[in-house]
């Protein structure tokens, strides 16, 4: 058999290299900036809820009355607002964005609403799984988003 070269010549890696690759630190850091992000996209969401009930209206002050909202999770995993929501006073009554009186253009709120909604996802769970409920009555996952602990997600850090 002739003399050749192995097809992968050996190689090694200095523990400097190794330590300077910060794979433990990185790992931490695209946690924590996804848990940011779930944590920005449910103020989002509580937000838009307000602004599609008021009307986008300025005063800050504004009535409206929705507390939770539904999310259903796709068979892909990923999340969509339904546009039916629960008030505080009737939680077993689900009304719905596009249908409530005085609702100006909800359809166009709620798709823009769902522009953010799918940023929330697995790798952000830990973070938004602990304000929602699940729905028992679906073929597929439906949660009961808790509005008033979304809009309180922050701070960021």
């Amino acid at each position: 058999m002739p003399d050749s070269e192995p097809p992968t010549p050996p190689y090694s890696v200095s523990e400097e290299l190794v330590r300077r690759a910060a794979i433990h630190d990185a790992s931490a850091a695209v946690y924590e900036a996804a848990q940011r992000l779930a944590r920005s996209t449910l103020v989002v969401i509580a937000a838009a809820i307000q602004d599609i009930l008021t009307n986008h209206s300025e005063d800050p002050q504004a009535p409206f009355d929705a507390r939770y909202l539904e999310l259903m999770e796709a068979v892909d995993g990923s999340l969509w607002a339904t546009g039916r929501y629960w008030t505080a006073s009737d939680s077993d009554e689900a009304l719905d964005l596009q249908t409530t009186p005085g609702v100006e253009d909800a359809e166009m709120g709620l798709y823009g609403l769902n522009e953010w909604v799918p940023a929330l996802d697995e790798s952000n769970r830990d973070t938004w799984n602990p304000l929602v409920a699940i729905e028992k009555s679906h073929a597929l996952r439906h949660y009961r988003l808790d509005l008033v602990r979304a809009a309180k997600a922050l701070p960021l850090d």
